[in-house]
């Protein structure tokens, strides 16, 4: 782009045509992160992408330049690791086969949190979000870019630990912050201090917001979790998120903010709850604020501190305040979609559910609710019985097998259609999923149902016929509509293979092999026994060849023939060095300095540097002469 070449990548200061910034001293030279977009990508035709400062189990964050604005600015792109890759030598994604559910759940997850990220963009202790938008089958949210130091950088610079009026100041703007962002329903999840950021006028704000997918343990992404900041149900994958999970996190980032320690990581405080503090940092705390950090930091969710507005009137020692808070906790707000309702009630409260749910317990069970149960009981018998008979003579009930398949049709529509409209052109189509009718459902099954009824009877009563094939054209015949059979690309030399409309293949990781000649593939996911969507990605594995390689014999060869064959057997001619020789003409390789000898074993990649001569050398020959 005209008029940007001497941006820096990792400032976007003006490098004036020098090798190094003489702002950051960045070296213009220096790579990009791997998987991340390429220098002076320009997304949207206005954002000019520099250094990927960061990367996380959701993505990456880079540096940009806005040219319209003409301001430095910082954008998130969703780029989960684990089910997608950069197609080579292109900005654009693929995702790997298999994952094209899962990565539209999580890119609409993604879009919608950031859309309600940026309804604070108002909020001064929040680093909100000011445009989102899709591109490169993938999505970006941009935010204005702060010159900010992370809390943990601000407390270590400060001594150890912040005094409690110090962190007091810093702290509250951003509590009262989440809690507005609770009463809009909306999370972080993360807050650590890695997460809060203290801006160049020393207030503090609430920034590297990731959807909640991956601030939970369990899930197809990564977590991205802080220990000792993280509560105990971040770990479960079945538990819900709620305002207490972030109440621990902040407890948690502000017990290290005074003590320059976190606390143990939750999982272990199950079995040793304790909060160790020394002598001397419990002397300069106030006796308010280390009980407010114990009740918010309690392993257990019933008895954590419910709410950040409870937080704030512990910290803030104002018993007025939290006698009135305790009077209105029954009032409720605009509920979060990940919210935990039960985390919302009063101690008391919980404690009334639980006495309640106990005498549930000690009724009796009514008589007519085992009568109930044993019909039931009755049923599932008789069902079984059934199922087994028709499983011995299916060969004498094709009609009947004809109807089952129709059924399944209804119970489980075609997903090829499904799959098909995830996809557009080579990537993945992520808008969000429209909702079939049932009566698209119904008539798919009795379309299904005729196509299916010429088939013999013992095929369809088969339940191996639809699953797995001896040959590929049974198999394909089976495979459903916008899938395709999953090619076998083990072995095959991926720098030689053709393009396809059907898949494309994206290179995930190298590793050396002494069996597998190098650039063949050693494996691929998804594999090869099944099926995928058209137009999906396969990951794949590429060799290296052996990790030791043979230095080649290239005495009397000039020295660029000699530098081609070196480095055709991957190892690195490194310059030269002059030396005479009496057998070797001017010019031409004598061999390898360093002792180093044809036949000779290296690692991958070494390098060597070749020795070349410059002739006889006539002193010596005049003394052998004489």
């Amino acid at each position: 782009m005209t008029g940007y070449e001497h941006l820096c990548m990792n400032c976007m200061a003006d490098t004036e045509g020098q090798a190094k910034c003489p702002r950051c001293g960045f070296p213009q030279q220096e790579p990009q992160r791997k998987d991340a977009l390429p220098y002076r990508t320009v997304l949207q035709e206005r954002y000019m992408v520099g250094r990927a400062k960061r990367s996380d189990p959701e993505g990456f964050t880079y540096i940009a330049f806005d040219m319209q604005q003409l301001c430095t600015v910082q954008i998130r792109e969703f780029f989960p690791h684990e089910i997608c890759a950069r197609i080579t030598g292109s900005t654009d994604i693929a995702v790997i086969a298999g994952n094209e559910t899962a990565f539209d759940e999580y890119l609409n997850d993604f879009i919608s949190y950031q859309e309600s990220i940026a309804k604070f963009r108002d909020q001064p202790a929040i680093l909100a979000v000011q445009d989102i938008f899709e591109e490169n089958y993938t999505a970006y949210a941009v935010s204005p870019w702060e010159e900010a130091i992370t809390l943990r950088y601000f407390v270590e610079r400060s001594g150890g630990s912040l005094s409690w009026n110090a962190a007091w100041k810093l702290f509250m703007p951003v509590i009262s912050a989440v809690s507005a962002m609770y009463a809009a329903g909306v999370g972080h999840y993360g807050i650590s201090p890695d997460t809060l950021f203290i801006m160049p006028n020393g207030s503090m704000k609430l920034g590297a917001f990731c959807s909640p997918a991956v601030r939970i343990s369990g899930g197809c992404l990564l977590p991205n979790l802080q220990s000792g900041c993280a509560a105990a149900e971040q770990y479960d994958a079945n538990a819900k998120l709620g305002e207490n999970t972030d109440v621990y996190g902040m407890a948690a980032t502000l017990f290290y903010a005074l003590t320059g320690v976190l606390p143990k990581d939750a999982r272990d405080r199950r079995s040793d709850p304790r909060l160790l503090l020394p002598a001397s940092t419990l002397r300069s705390i106030p006796p308010h604020v280390v009980t407010a950090l114990a009740n918010a930091l309690q392993v257990s969710r019933s008895e954590r501190t419910p709410t950040f507005e409870r937080f704030r009137a512990e910290l803030s020692a104002a018993p007025t305040a939290t006698a009135s808070l305790e009077e209105t906790q029954s009032l409720r707000r605009i509920s979060s979609p990940y919210d935990d309702s039960a985390d919302r009630a009063t101690h008391a409260a919980q404690q009334q559910e639980q006495e309640q749910e106990a005498e549930n317990i000690r009724k009796p069970i009514p008589k007519f609710v085992g009568i109930i149960l044993i019909c039931v009981a009755v049923l599932i018998c008789v069902t079984v019985g059934v199922v087994a008979y028709l499983s011995n003579h299916s060969g004498s009930l094709g009609e009947l097998a004809v109807a089952t398949s129709a059924a399944s049709s209804v119970e489980n529509p075609v997903t090829g259609n499904a799959s098909e409209s995830a996809l557009t052109n080579s990537g993945v189509n992520h808008s969000a999923i429209s909702a079939v009718s049932s009566s698209d459902v119904i008539s798919s099954a009795s379309d299904s149902a005729e196509n299916e009824s010429t088939a013999s009877a013992s095929s369809l009563s088969s339940p191996s016929s639809l699953t797995s094939s001896s040959n590929s054209s049974s198999m394909a015949s089976s495979v459903p509509e916008g899938q395709i059979v999953v090619p076998n690309l083990v072995g095959k030399n991926y720098y030689s293979l053709s393009k396809s409309s059907d898949y494309q293949v994206v290179l995930t990781s190298k590793e050396f092999s002494d069996s597998i000649k190098e650039g063949c593939i050693i494996s691929q996911t998804p594999s090869s026994s099944g099926t995928m969507v058209k137009g999906a990605a396969i990951s794949v594995t590429v060799s290296q060849g052996a990790a030791l390689r043979e230095l080649p014999d290239v005495a009397g060869l000039s020295y660029d023939a000699a530098c081609k064959k070196v480095d055709a057997v991957g190892l690195v001619p490194d310059g030269k060095t002059l030396q005479s020789s009496n057998s070797i003409p001017k010019g031409q390789v004598i061999g390898y300095a360093d002792g180093l000898k044809a036949g000779s074993k290296l690692n991958y990649q070494y390098s060597v540097t070749l020795l070349v001569s410059t002739g006889a050398d006539n002193t010596d020959s005049e003394d052998v002469a004489d």
